[in-house]
């Protein structure tokens, strides 16, 4: 799995690399997966916002179309998995939210806005690893044509994947026995679905690398993309 960070400028390179250290020993953990990062800086003293249906500040469709398009410029549709956009908390205007994910919205990337708290590492994990989270049940079923939400429908007080297993149902609802993640929470969920993971992923890396041997199946992904893109 290939991450593009775009870190913000006012985040050290000893602090970044604190933290894809932390998020690759979590995925490898629980998963076996290897993350390979890419980091590039990124200057965000001004983003300008808009609010969505929840009224939480989200940057302009005018602000991430161009973004978008230049990592497409450098990297293609396969060539990253994720993008992630690194904000240093004294540069958060994202009022009422901590990060965010789309996927399928920009290509087929799934890009990941997250804070980077300042004093606590943790904070800045937990805030990756929730919103790499939400980007999975589409990045499965657009590579693998599974829907990883039949695994877990058994689960008291069920919903939806980013509902019960990303939120707890914190949102409404029964307490789901998920929790909210904060941290390192729910990691069970990624034993059951590191299979699905790692065919998905390497699906992606063979579109990449071979794109003319694998025509149909990208037609078949893109399909699948637009079908199941979504903002959470």
């Amino acid at each position: 799995m290939r991450f593009l960070i775009l870190k913000d400028k006012k985040i050290t390179a000893e602090k970044v690399g604190e933290l894809q250290r932390q998020f690759s020993d979590l995925i490898q953990e629980h998963t076996g997966l290897t993350v390979t990062f890419y980091v590039q800086e990124h200057d965000y003293t001004y983003v300008p916002t808009e609010p969505d249906g929840d009224g939480d500040l989200k940057p302009t469709v005018e602000y991430m179309k161009p973004l978008m398009a230049g990592v497409h410029k450098t990297y293609g549709t396969y060539g990253v998995d994720s993008v992630v956009l690194l904000v240093h908390q004294d540069n958060w205007v994202f009022d009422g939210i901590w990060g965010n994910n789309s996927s399928g919205v920009y290509y087929q990337y799934h890009v990941h806005l997250c804070r980077f708290d300042k004093k606590n590492i943790a904070n800045s994990l937990g805030t990756l690893y929730h919103e790499w989270m939400h980007s999975l049940d589409v990045l499965v079923k657009t590579h693998t044509g599974i829907d990883i939400n039949s695994y877990f429908k058994d689960t008291p007080c069920w919903v939806s994947w980013d509902s019960t297993l990303v939120h707890g149902n914190k949102f409404g609802g029964c307490l789901s026995p998920y929790k909210y993640i904060k941290w390192k929470d729910n990691v069970s969920v990624l034993k059951t679905i590191a299979p699905n993971l790692k065919q998905a992923y390497k699906v992606r890396k063979e579109l990449y690398l071979e794109p003319y041997k694998n025509v149909q199946l990208q037609v078949i992904s893109w399909l699948r993309s637009f079908i199941n893109k979504k903002q959470k």
